[in-house]
């Protein structure tokens, strides 16, 4: 075992390591409450399958059971030599107030609780949200109708469409997909899964939007360029 400098580095980093790993061990959340206050000693030994670092820590809480606002510790930092995982033992673990463990009881009760509704309160609203999408695009608000309709659109619609749709409604997500893969790009996609006939009747239609017989009309170039048509 050698006797290590306690402002190492690698000493210093093991004792904050480890103090972030008790910190997760309360079913309560009281354990939070623990901070590093400082590093006593420090030692560093190999064992047969783990390189080892025993510490002694000084830790201070509020809410310690004896009521003193700081304790020690003895702890041993274990690193695998082969796949670097670490775990730590702990001589004690720290005893706290009952009435913090209550207290960080019922907070985390709380919290959860507020967590929960606020997943209930999402549900809903998305429910609600794709029940209006199907009223206004006939009934089917599925992924690929709603792509389909907004590529009717141009790209300030699409923005516009962004911007003030509720970030769940799946024409906001829509109007997001097209626009991150590239507007024009998204337009050539759909159309190159038509026929070359369905495309020239999308085209020659006076009722489509501009923009989308702008890429009927580069699609079918495309197509004329392929086949070397003069």
């Amino acid at each position: 075992m050698m006797i290590r400098i306690t402002t190492d580095a690698d000493i210093v980093e093991a004792a904050t390591w480890a103090v972030s790993e008790l910190r997760k061990l309360s079913d309560t959340g009281v354990y939070e409450s623990l901070a590093l206050k400082s590093i006593k000693a420090a030692a560093t030994g190999a064992g047969v399958y783990h390189d080892n670092t025993f510490l002694t820590l000084v830790l201070a809480s509020p809410h310690f059971d004896g009521g003193s606002a700081e304790e020690e510790f003895e702890v041993m930092v274990m690193q695998h030599k082969t796949d670097g995982h670490r775990n730590f033992a702990i001589s004690e673990f720290p005893a706290m107030a009952a009435g913090a463990i209550e207290q960080f009881y019922m907070q985390k009760v709380d919290a959860d609780r507020k967590l929960r509704d606020a997943a209930l309160q999402e549900l809903d609203r998305e429910a609600e949200l794709y029940e209006r999408c199907e009223v206004d695009l006939g009934g089917d608000c599925t992924p690929a109708a709603v792509v389909a309709h907004m590529l009717q659109m141009t790209g300030d619609q699409l923005r516009q469409e962004l911007a003030l749709r509720d970030p769940l409604d799946p024409r906001a997500a829509a109007a997001q997909q097209i626009l991150a893969s590239g507007w024009r790009r998204a337009h050539f996609a759909a159309l190159r899964d038509m026929t070359t006939a369905e495309v020239l009747v999308l085209y020659s239609d006076a009722a489509t939007p501009a923009a989308r017989r702008g890429a009927a009309r580069a699609e079918l170039e495309r197509r004329m360029d392929m086949l070397d048509i003069t």
